[in-house]
């Protein structure tokens, strides 16, 4: 059954009720239900790479709006909403493209095979 959104009015009160409804919407969105997928990373020195294949991606895509999940420190995060998933086997490239407000642009994880994580690797930047 598909998720029916409340439709909130000024004064409404908000309840354990429907908060947990909003939570299982939720994940059934990001067990590939229509709704919203979470997309986490994992950073290890300066590449970050995204918890989901790049084939899990494809698939989720279709009945999903995805989101990467970008953890700063333990209060400070970055959402970036997935725009484009591009396949391009001749030349082994594999690639999702998030949009960054931050800096007005896009952000691109990339990886050689279907199944493999898309990453980013940031260059390491010299002090003066």
């Amino acid at each position: 059954m598909a998720y029916e959104p409340t439709t909130w009015k000024s004064g409404d009160v908000v309840t354990s009720e429907k908060l947990n409804k909003i939570e299982q919407g939720i994940a059934a969105g990001s067990s590939g239900g229509n709704g919203a997928m979470t997309v986490g990373v994992v950073i290890d020195g300066n590449t970050i790479t995204l918890d989901k294949t790049w084939k899990e991606l494809a698939v989720a895509i279709k009945t999903n709006f995805l989101t990467v999940y970008m953890p700063i420190s333990e209060v400070e995060f970055y959402r970036y909403p997935v725009i484009s998933i591009l396949q391009d086997p001749e030349n082994s490239m594999y690639s999702v493209f998030a949009i960054d407000t931050s800096i007005s642009g896009f952000i691109g994880f990339f990886t050689d095979t279907e199944n493999g994580y898309p990453y980013l690797t940031i260059p390491e930047v010299e002090g003066n």
